[in-house]
């Protein structure tokens, strides 16, 4: 496919390339060539505890900082009522944060093999959903605060249960969300009306079919009070990681090592279900083309800005991003 569809394929067409059966399947994630700071590597890391406790320790040490003061980050909301996207499962006593763009549909075609009433369908039931996920199932996962249980509850699936977040490059993932609904879902109804606000918000009028184009996305972002979305908010305030204490923080550039390590160590999922083949793609132009054209000021404030707490707790180096970006 084109290297839209490529970087869109981990979100969205995964459920169509997993039938019911353990059989092995592939899926294509953006890779060599879309973002040539962090490519996605097939070769399993030496010592996944090892850099487990690394990506811990920064996470904490980033915490800490904000807690007392000594760094402060711009536009960071009050993250307090807040109510993360947790699923979970008191079977398989695990809570996985949602992060659109980063894998989540791969990840609802594992865990829905873990729900009962999908384990007691007919196949063909079974295939269907797997097909569409998002559509047939997604309204149907426990969410621990959608679920109606008590705070006694909540807090004891959060201290006893295996709890993981999977992150990826903060500019890959703007990108892939904006390709996603502003292209490839752009003439629904809810994008075309995102789309026409964040444009009037900035002094633009889109013509009708007209999409909105990267540029003005990135400018909408880079100023406080934009347009809130679950798809390109960051994951400092998706999965409030200073309030959660995450056992397994895994990244896109490692997806497939860090998601057979969640399968296999972290939880009880590999009784019943494993992850498919991440295949890296070669078509990963979209990053570069799509960057290129971007002001370095709009870029330095957008890295700096909103998103500069992501960087900095998730160890995305965000000077090694703009040098690259400068250079295209």
């Amino acid at each position: 496919g084109d290297a839209g569809s490529d970087l869109e394929n981990t979100d969205s067409n995964v459920g169509a390339a997993s039938p019911p059966s353990n059989e092995s399947r592939e899926i294509h994630i953006s890779g060599s060539g879309s973002n040539p700071v962090w490519t996605p590597t097939s070769s399993p890391p030496s010592n996944v505890v090892a850099i487990q406790a690394e990506r811990k320790k920064l996470m904490a040490k980033t915490c800490q900082r904000i807690r007392d003061g000594t760094q402060t980050f711009e536009f960071a909301p009050d993250t307090r009522g807040r109510r993360p996207d947790l699923v979970y499962n008191d079977e398989f006593k695990y809570i996985w944060c949602t992060v659109p763009k980063v894998a989540s549909t791969s990840w609802k075609t594992v865990l829905v093999r873990l729900q009962r009433d999908f384990r007691s369908w007919p196949k063909q039931r079974q295939t269907a959903v797997l097909r569409h996920v998002k559509a047939e199932y997604n309204s149907k996962f426990n969410r621990l605060y959608k679920s109606g249980l008590s705070d006694t509850d909540i807090q004891y699936r959060l201290d006893n249960y295996h709890k993981f977040v999977f992150v990826r490059e903060p500019l890959e993932r703007l990108l892939s969300a904006y390709h996603h609904k502003f292209h490839v879902q752009g003439r629904e109804k809810m994008w075309v009306e995102i789309a026409r606000q964040i444009a009037s918000k900035e002094h633009k009028h889109l013509h009708q079919g007209e999409h909105l184009d990267f540029q003005t996305f990135l400018t909408h972002l880079s100023k406080p009070g934009f347009i809130r979305n679950i798809h390109w908010e960051n994951y400092y305030d998706s999965c409030l990681p200073c309030d959660i204490e995450y056992d397994f923080i895994g990244h896109y550039e490692t997806l497939q090592t860090d998601a057979n390590y969640v399968i296999e160590n972290v939880t009880d999922i590999h009784k019943m279900a494993h992850f498919p083949q991440v295949v890296p793609s070669s078509a990963g132009s979209l990053y570069e083309r799509s960057y290129q054209g971007i002001p370095a000021p709009l870029l330095k404030t957008i890295v700096d800005g909103y998103f500069a707490v992501d960087f900095e707790m998730f160890g995305y180096n965000s000077t090694d991003v703009l040098e690259h970006l400068g250079k295209l």
